[in-house]
């Protein structure tokens, strides 16, 4: 039998780097009620640049408002700012946050950006923000998208019932646009 050699015995003992996000299942009820708006959009534009200090990259995402689900708002525009992104040769990516594309649609999910008041984030990293897709039949359908990798853990009231678990994936857009007002309306 050969011993192990020096080489051998620094690989198992080198520490392992492992980046994800943890974060809490947010049901789609929770999404709807927490939001301080709620619109489907389409990404006109995407630009990532140096925060002011040059601490951090920040991508800020411009859409177009096509319908806003809990409110009549006279902006048919939002700016909607993520963490994370690439400027020149540097990337910064923070896992868990969502990709926008130019000219998707989606239905985001949204809360005031607390440092900037004409910007918004999405709510919940990925989990806030439902890709518009149309399916083989021909049926326009909601699916989240997530960039990096993710540690989900289910809600924190440890409730395991559908309804709250319930993520709204793959739901037609009419269905999921009127689970969404129910919620918040509290039917």
């Amino acid at each position: 039998m050969r011993p192990f050699s020096l080489k051998t015995a620094a690989l198992i003992l080198l520490p392992t780097f492992v980046f994800a996000t943890s974060m809490f299942l947010v049901p789609l009820r929770d999404l709807a009620i927490s939001s301080d708006k709620i619109v489907e959009a389409k990404v006109t534009s995407i630009v990532t640049k140096w925060n002011s200090d040059s601490t951090q990259i920040v991508t800020y995402i411009r859409m177009n408002i096509t319908d806003d689900l809990i409110g009549a708002d006279e902006d048919n525009e939002i700016i909607v700012m993520q963490p994370g992104g690439k400027v020149g040769n540097v990337t910064m990516a923070m896992e868990g946050t969502t990709i926008y594309k130019l000219g998707d649609n989606n239905i985001v999910f949204l809360r005031r950006d607390p440092m900037n008041a004409s910007a918004w984030q999405t709510l919940g990293l990925y989990q806030g923000k439902y890709r518009i897709f149309t399916d083989a039949s021909r049926v326009q359908r909601v699916a989240q998208d997530v960039s990096g990798k993710v540690i989900l853990y289910k809600t924190m009231s440890g409730d395991t019932t559908a309804a709250t678990n319930e993520t709204g994936n793959n739901l037609s857009v009419i269905e999921f646009k009127d689970k969404v007002i129910n919620y918040r309306t509290g039917r």
